[in-house]
């Protein structure tokens, strides 16, 4: 995103999906229970479960992602960890 309009137009587009997203599942979290509370709740439980099952699979590549941005700092007894340079 270049710009603040972009920005401002993704941010409006996502919203309006998510409004559209809980239009649509209202009526299906109804069948379950009526309580507006209880399908607040239900939707947050699917929605973190759906969240979960799409990101799993993710963990062990951005491990390794991660392990090669950011290598394990050396020892002081290993080479390259001397007193000239800053382990902080």
């Amino acid at each position: 995103m270049q710009t603040v309009g972009e920005a401002d137009a993704f941010f409006r587009r996502s919203s309006l999906g998510q409004v559209r997203l809980a239009s649509d599942v209202t009526p299906w979290l109804a069948a379950f229970e009526a309580a507006p509370a209880r399908q607040i709740a239900n939707l947050h439980t699917g929605f973190n479960l759906a969240l979960a099952v799409i990101f799993l699979p993710m963990i062990g590549p951005m491990a390794k992602l991660l392990a090669k941005l950011w290598p394990d700092r050396p020892e002081p007894g290993q080479a390259g960890a001397g007193p000239d340079r800053p382990r902080g």
